[in-house]
């Protein structure tokens, strides 16, 4: 086994007292080298064009001895992908590794709160998981490293940089109930609610704009909390709203004109 943009080496060794010259053919990004009358090495280095499956003939030219090697060029790889990670809530981000023998990833530069775990047995596929706490907004650089050795031959160390972005997220939801149907003269009473679903809290003012229709006129509106015009249907709160939590409730009466 050969791991592409790494030099192996194969020892050829002549025995039962045959001497070279030794002749090698079939693999082409090999060099042999002589180092006494029955000890050679076949060593290089393949590239990405190598890959695959090739067989190495070596001949004893004077005594008609020959060996076939098979060798097995691979380009292990680390598969991952950019991430944006949601403060607050669970992640699981999927890492595959192939063409490893012995795959140990390690993983560099996580967020806070973040880890490297596998998923497999033999430790080909893996994940980032975890949850990343509040206050770590931004960008983390995260690199991906595996050491590599074979038992047949060939070693290699790959690495993948892959960025992950912890960004906040809240999300605020306005709900909107009370009377469903009414009569002119008679008035009708409404509440609006306000409520956090996202993965992070709200921070600073947060403001409604209530738009009724025509022939529906507000006589009252407020809330704990609001602060409300009833001339532009406008209320205000101070914010700081967690996540899903939610603000008293906004009511509004209205009385049908038509």
């Amino acid at each position: 086994r050969a791991v592409g943009g790494d030099e192996s080496c194969i020892t050829l060794t002549l025995s039962g007292g045959q001497v070279g010259p030794v002749a090698i053919s079939g693999v082409d990004w090999l060099t042999l080298t002589q180092h006494g009358e029955y000890y050679y090495t076949a060593c290089g280095t393949p590239g990405p064009k190598d890959t695959g499956t090739a067989t190495l003939h070596a001949e004893a030219t004077d005594w008609n001895a020959t060996t076939d090697v098979t060798i097995d060029v691979v380009d292990p790889a680390i598969t991952a992908a950019d991430a944006e990670v949601p403060a607050g809530a669970p992640v699981s981000i999927p890492v595959t590794l192939s063409d490893f023998s012995r795959p140990e990833l390690t993983a560099s530069g996580l967020p806070p709160g973040l880890s490297y775990v596998r998923t497999s047995l033999d430790g080909t596929t893996g994940a980032i998981v975890g949850t990343v706490p509040y206050g770590n907004d931004g960008t983390w650089p995260v690199a991906l490293k595996v050491d590599d050795s074979s038992p047949t031959g060939g070693s290699g160390t790959k690495t993948r940089d892959i960025t992950l972005t912890v960004a906040s997220h809240p999300d605020l939801a306005l709900a909107i109930g009370g009377d469903a149907t009414g009569q002119v003269g008679s008035p009708l009473t409404l509440d609006t609610a306000v409520s956090n679903t996202g993965s992070d809290p709200s921070t600073g003012t947060l403001s409604v704009d209530l738009d009724l229709p025509p022939g529906l006129g507000a006589t009252s509106l407020g809330g704990s909390g609001w602060t409300c015009w009833l001339a532009t249907g406008t209320c205000t709160h101070p914010g700081g709203l967690a996540v899903s939590s939610g603000l008293p409730a906004i009511t509004i009466s209205a009385t049908p004109a038509s």
